[in-house]
């Protein structure tokens, strides 16, 4: 027993001295404080995929810079979109805070491309339909110069029944139909 701890320690000790031979050689991919990137290409292999792994980084940050060009230039050419007037809403005291004619003047100048009439009855103001019992003119405006597209429900503005209307600028080449024949007034 005391010849197998014996050999048994002087393998231990042996197995120690490939450790201490290293001391002195250059250590590849050792951990730098602060480094950042890939450890040294021991192979060919390794160093085309470095190669590849840039390739792709360049290739990305191109597409990233021809993206957000294009969010600019769509930001820039289409904002004309965005809407010309200032008003959002149009139940009876907005029209009278604002002023109906004054509204009518800027709608005008610079009419939107769409209009939305949404069901809401407002008697609550003392008025009940937009266009009908407040909003006249306006009203009148909108049956002249927009045609409907799309409606979800039933007629807006005529019952207690809801719905919503799309409706789209005229063109030059529509001529004057009135909107009437879909939106009767009652």
């Amino acid at each position: 027993m005391k010849h197998a701890l014996t050999l048994s320690g002087l393998i231990t000790a042996l197995s120690g001295l490939p450790a201490l031979a290293q001391d002195g050689l250059e250590t590849i991919g050792k951990p730098v404080d602060g480094g950042m990137g890939f450890q040294f290409a021991a192979t060919e292999l390794a160093r085309d995929t470095f190669a590849l792994d840039w390739l792709i980084l360049v290739i990305i940050t191109a597409i990233c810079l021809f993206v957000g060009a294009l969010v600019l230039y769509i930001i820039v050419r289409f904002n004309r979109r965005a809407n010309p007037t200032p008003f959002i809403y149009y139940m009876p005291s907005d029209l009278l805070i604002a002023g109906e004619g004054r509204m009518l003047e800027r709608f005008r100048a610079t009419p939107p491309d769409h209009v939305v009439l949404v069901h809401k009855d407002t008697s609550e103001f003392g008025a009940r339909f937009f266009g009908r019992d407040y909003g006249r003119d306006l009203g009148a405006w909108i049956r002249r110069d927009y045609r409907p597209v799309a409606r979800v429900g039933s007629m807006p503005l005529q019952d207690e029944r809801p719905g919503m209307l799309l409706l789209r600028r005229r063109g030059p080449d529509e001529g004057d139909r009135s909107l009437s024949e879909i939106a009767p007034r009652p």
